[in-house]
């Protein structure tokens, strides 16, 4: 997720950060992220880096019901706005699923036919042109 920082009178976030610490195995420094560039290498996005597993899962749901932490009583605070920002999933270090959750955009790179059908039956999709420049391999960010 690429909200590093938790302002003090924001009481959601905290409680949701304070969660997932136990699931959190790093955070990866970068002037480059799924659809975020950052030209000033002096300050580059602060990335945090989770296990997506049951434990992490269950969090995810009690702050949110859906991928851009919106829409939820408990997914925005009213101070800053979201909760978490920018979820992305990835599938043996290569992107699966990326979002930015301000502007609700959710891209898919499915590794197989077999994944991209199980999205196909579950969302509606609209198939745009692939985007390699967005597409983040975990491997080579560190």
């Amino acid at each position: 997720m690429t909200r590093d920082y938790i302002p003090e009178d924001n009481a959601t976030s905290k409680k949701f950060a304070d969660a997932l610490q136990n699931s959190q195995v790093g955070k990866l420094y970068t002037c480059h992220w799924h659809c975020y560039y950052v030209l000033d290498k002096q300050r580059p996005l602060v990335i945090s880096i989770y296990k997506a597993n049951e434990a992490s899962k269950k969090i995810i749901l009690k702050y949110s019901n859906n991928i851009y932490f919106t829409n939820y009583e408990n997914s925005i605070d009213q101070t800053t706005g979201f909760v978490a920002d920018d979820i992305c999933f990835f599938h043996k270090d290569k992107l699966l699923l990326g979002t930015v959750s301000h502007a609700e955009i959710c891209h898919i790179y499915p590794p197989s036919d077999e994944v991209l059908e199980l999205f196909l039956e579950n969302a509606s999709w609209q198939e745009i042109d692939y985007l390699p420049e967005e597409f983040i391999e975990l491997n080579k960010c560190f």
